[in-house]
């Protein structure tokens, strides 16, 4: 669902632009809308939304309940895969998702491991904090800060061997044939289990979704036979007459029935449950006369099997026999399965169906599953109260409002679902809160919108320079406060497309801290229909220093491609260069490409399977009835927007079902907020399929980031933390990777067949009343720092601690404690700052600036690598107490010379008029020297009074030298300042803050290589009353001066 459309008249085409995540004005525009708008458009309780279902299945199914024990004992019974171990319920045993940490990872589309961030790689691979997430930039806030780790590997779940399918046995196991694993899962020449390239969706409040699967291909008409529903038109079941007739074929569809059709899928998956070969009838041949969770214990108040539980003993007795055909046939009615003497490619009638018995029983099973009872449900039917009523805190309430608003996730994450391409917001009149929205829709892209930057900036803007917004620069070389600022053609000629002045910042040539942003008036040249928008910045110091930032955008139709022109006072100034615009595409609602991976990585909902694309755009383009009247025609030449996308899944329950994204590159919920403020990692690569939603969200702070994972976290239902009734199930033993040799832990243990060995961990059985409360996933991830560095190592110099280096440091999951990082480095030849970090349960994710300045210790003895180090780490959270881990390495570039200082008293110097020594007990020796308060200002060096100091230098003394000043400001001066030349280069000037007590100043000096002889500094006013203590020269950048009145200097 997409906020705020609009259309264009000529193609009646509905065209959605969203306003939330980073469009320029969106902070701006939703600002009146706070308060009481926020909580009155929130969404209702999911307790509100009706269950969809199929209907009437009152010919089909004679005892609901039946069909729901069914489904839940197929879901959870490891019997069901080949292998006798895997069930649905392997990889979605924890909140309806998998949660484990080792043999998850999966090679990606190349079928090549790369190593994780951490250093480790390949099948069997247990991950830790430090491995996610599975792209890193320097900056998470900023996807376009250099990036410093990437892979294109996925986390997914485990599933069985490579086998191929022989036949069935007297067991659960399967027979079949191992083959050599031709994906990558054979370490050591040892086969591992194999793992799938996506993460699995919770299926908890799965009965809501239009479609199923990340891509969509699970149908929302269930055909009885597979997950392709009306795509597939031979698909039939068999039924009888109801008398005692022989069965025939006849087609179903079944709507609003994607759970039944997902179902049928991991079941014959080569990757997931099945041995490579397996069909629906070799399941129901083996399953129906299998005792139902045979190898499993269900507990006595389990909420559906409770009844018939044989605990201590494992499994149930539904009755009779205690066989899944007795199960079956209570549950469904005898037309589907009492021809017992036809027999359908060898198969009796109820083998051939149980495709169908499996996917509508285990539908029914998981309708239940609907997890309506969270914090946020009780806030929501107790009345929206913007206070949070005594629910949800004001952290909370705040992570909402962010959410909500600025944050435009429900753009996305609509309804009461909190969830995209929802039943109810596709039914009519909608029935989740949400508007109502067609199954394909039509929006701009992220190619569709244009921004372009220009900075424009004195000659001498040191400190500007830090906080460079990127973009093209320029050089300011007018004051312009006062003058008419425009925007032109590339041409330079024609009326202009946006035009006004720089907003009151004082008069021009007035020079004070001073930072004004504005808005550019509409032109009569502005594109129309655009979203058209010229933002611009003026920034001004103390000493007329100024920078002019301007950024312009515009969305379809826009203007031509091509360089616009920047004009002040009717002289250009820099260009803005735009480029070219799209127009809008059809897509699938609810389905988006954010970004998260390349496009190519994984073609998500631009897929294809055997009878057609995924995306119901694209088969409504190909001309197919996708069973939607209000579906729009799409010509062949229309444009359409599929490729990477992905359904965006509902947030409810999302504390506990990491890790996140298609491809689970994400640990923690901070993680991911923080992915979605820097602007998502792939948004420019994918641009002509991307959300033009993920663009940033301009201003958001760490505190916003706490607060919108502090709300998400009001999306769990408790019932789900602790595993209560709907959400109870038996006990289960998943597959946890595989024990490893001693002698190499890469290496898995041979079974002495070529199958690693197994590890299997005890999921244990849970009744209605609940268990263990769930943790997140990265609460087993063992901890990490995570460090954000520059990709190509780090270099100081140790003769110019202008070139110290910086990086920053978090923690990768948050503790249960403060931790205490103290840091260091293994040589003398540089410090860091700060040397000591804190870390808090609720900072852990704040970035932390770590500084590495050289040490000159005056010793030509060559380049040296280093290490920043963690001295100590200590926390009550034992997990992090000791932590060790390399932070960065560092070289130091050596200067390759001797330090050498020349240290001048200012009363020693040759003086002329008005330059005068005075007395002043606070100087280094009781006097300095002054141009009086009243003798004027020297605007030009050679004017007013003059000192001039002579200094010997021995042997050539090679740079880059400074110059240090110890001065103090007259009284009412705005600045400490003078000129300074060097021997016969160019005069200086050396502009000082105002200060009123002796202080210390700097300033390089270029071409600074000293040769042996007599040199010499002269010094003339700038600002009269400016007092003059002492000079020092030094080519040791590292050297500090101390402040002390003996001036002395320290390292």
């Amino acid at each position: 669902m997409k906020k705020e459309d609009f259309r264009h008249d000529s193609a009646k085409r509905r065209i959605t632009l969203s306003l939330g995540c980073g469009i320029i004005a969106s902070a701006g525009l939703l600002a009146a809308s706070l308060g009481a708008d926020v909580t009155e458009n929130a969404p209702p309780s999911l307790a509100t939304v009706p269950v969809p279902g199929p209907g009437d299945l009152s010919a089909f199914i004679v005892d609901m309940e039946a069909a729901k024990r069914l489904g839940k004992a197929l879901f959870w019974d490891m019997q069901v895969g080949s292998d006798g171990i895997q069930a649905c319920a392997t990889c979605h045993y924890h909140a309806g998702t998998d949660h484990r940490i080792k043999n998850q990872l999966n090679p990606g589309l190349s079928g090549i491991f790369d190593p994780t961030a951490s250093g480790g790689m390949g099948p069997n691979y247990t991950f830790n904090a430090g491995d996610f997430p599975f792209h890193q930039n320097v900056d998470p806030l900023d996807n376009d800060s250099p990036t410093m780790f990437d892979s294109e590997d996925r986390v997914g779940p485990q599933g069985v061997t490579r086998f191929d399918f022989v036949g069935i046995s007297s067991d659960a196991e399967d027979t079949g044939t191992q083959v050599v694993d031709e994906d990558g899962f054979n370490p050591c020449g040892v086969n591992t289990r194999r793992v799938e390239p996506r993460q699995a969706p919770t299926v908890f409040n799965a009965v809501f979704a239009d479609r199923l699967f990340w891509d969509g291909r699970a149908n929302r008409f269930f055909n009885g036979e597979g997950i392709w529903g009306d795509t597939n038109v031979g698909a039939s079941i068999l039924q009888t007459d109801g008398m005692g007739g022989a069965a025939a074929p006849i087609s179903i569809l079944f709507d609003h029935s994607a759970l039944a059709s997902q179902a049928l899928g991991p079941v014959l998956s080569g990757r997931e449950m099945s041995y490579v070969g397996r069909t629906w009838g070799d399941v129901g041949d083996k399953m129906l006369d299998l005792a139902p969770l045979a190898k499993q214990v269900v507990e006595v108040d389990d909420s559906l099997l409770g009844m018939f539980s044989n605990s201590p003993n494992m499994g149930i007795n539904p009755g009779g026999a205690g066989t899944y055909r007795e199960m079956v046939m209570d549950a469904f009615d005898s037309s589907l399965w009492e021809d017992t003497t036809s027999t359908f490619g060898g198969l009796t009638q109820i083998e051939q169906n149980f495709d169908f018995f499996f996917g509508i029983a285990v539908q029914c099973y998981e309708r239940t599953l609907v997890s309506d009872d969270s914090p946020y449900d009780q806030w929501a039917e107790a009345g929206k109260m913007s206070d949070g009523g005594g629910i949800l805190s004001a952290d909370e309430m705040a992570g909402m409002e962010f959410l909500l608003t600025k944050g435009g996730c429900t753009s996305c994450h609509g309804g009461a679902e909190f969830a995209g391409a929802n039943v109810s917001e596709f039914s009519t009149p909608s029935t989740n809160g949400n508007e109502h929205e067609g199954r394909i829709e039509e929006m701009l892209m992220h190619d569709g919108k244009a921004k372009g930057h220009l900075t424009l900036e004195t000659e001498d803007v040191p400190y500007f320079v830090a906080e460079d917004p990127g973009g093209p620069h320029g050089l300011l070389t007018t004051d312009p406060r006062g003058k008419l600022i425009e925007i032109r053609p590339p041409s330079g000629f024609g009326a202009p497309l946006a035009w006004g002045t720089i907003p009151s910042s004082g008069s021009a040539g007035f020079c004070w801290d001073r930072a004004t942003e504005f808005l550019l008036n509409n032109g009569s040249n502005a594109p129309a229909n655009s979203s058209f928008q010229m933002a611009g910045s003026f920034e001004v110091d103390v000493f007329c220093n100024m920078r002019l930032s301007f950024e312009m955008s515009w969305t379809f139709p826009g203007k031509p491609e091509g360089d616009y022109t920047v004009w002040i006072g009717g002289m250009q100034v820099g260009l803005i260069h735009m480029h070219h615009v799209h127009e809008p595409a059809f897509y699938d609602s609810g389905f988006y490409n954010i970004g998260a991976r390349l496009t190519e990585d994984d073609i998500g909902g631009g897929g294809s399977g055997p009878f057609g694309p995924f995306s119901l755009s694209a088969r409504r383009q190909q001309g197919d009835d996708i069973g939607d009247g209000s579906a729009p025609s799409i010509g062949p030449n229309d444009r359409i927007a599929v490729n990477g996308s992905f359904r965006a899944m509902s947030l409810r329950n999302i504390e506990l079902t990491g890790p996140y994204m298609h491809h689970g590159g994400f640990a923690t919920l901070e993680q991911v907020v923080e992915f979605y403020v820097g602007g998502g990692h792939f948004i420019q690569e994918n641009e002509h399929d991307a959300d033009p939603d993920v663009d940033g969200i301009s201003g958001a702070t760490t505190e916003d980031i706490s607060n919108t994972v502090a709300f998400l976290k009001t999306l769990t239902d408790e019932r789900v933390r602790h595993q209560r009734a709907p959400f109870d199930h038996p006990e289960i033993f998943v597959p946890n990777g595989h024990p490893t040799t001693m002698g190499d832990p890469s290496c898995p243990v041979d079974d002495g067949t070529g199958k690693a060995t197994e590890d299997l961990l005890h999921i244990p059985g849970v009744g209605a009343t609940g268990g263990t409360a769930l943790e997140p996933f990265h609460a087993q991830l063992a901890p990490a720092l995570a460090i954000g560095s520059q990709p190509n190592g780090l270099i100081i110099f140790e003769a110019n601690e202008s070139y110290a280096v910086t990086f920053n440091v978090a923690l990768a999951k948050p503790p249960h404690a403060d931790v205490l990082v103290k840091l260091g480095v293994d040589q003398s030849e540089a410090r860091v700052l700060p040397d000591e970090i804190l870390f808090s349960p609720e900072d852990w994710f704040v970035r932390r600036t770590i500084t590495v300045r050289g040490v000159e210790d005056g010793v030509p003895d060559g380049n040296i690598n280093f290490e920043v180090v963690m001295l100590e780490v200590s926390s009550q959270d034992l997990a992090w107490d000791g932590l060790e881990q390399d932070l960065a390495s560092v070289m130091s570039v050596d200067s390759g010379k001797l330090h050498q200082i020349f240290d001048l008293e200012a009363e020693d110097a040759a003086l002329t008029a008005p330059m005068v020594v005075v007395a002043d007990m606070t100087a280094s020796k009781a006097g300095c020297i002054v141009v009086p308060e009243g003798s004027g200002n020297s605007q030009f060096p050679g004017h007013g009074g003059q000192a001039e100091f002579s200094f010997a230098v021995e042997t050539q003394a090679t740079g880059p030298f400074f110059a240090w000043a110890r001065t103090k400001s007259g009284a009412g001066e705005r600045g400490a300042a003078f000129w300074i030349q060097i021997d016969e280069e160019p005069w200086r000037q050396w502009r000082i803050g105002a200060t009123r007590s002796w202080a210390w100043s700097r300033i390089p000096i270029p071409n600074s290589n000293f040769a042996a002889g007599i040199h010499t500094v002269r010094i003339h006013n700038l600002e009269d009353g400016t007092g003059l203590d002492k000079i020092v020269i030094s080519n040791d950048s590292s050297y500090r001066n101390s402040g002390d009145p003996s001036g002395s200097l320290r390292k």
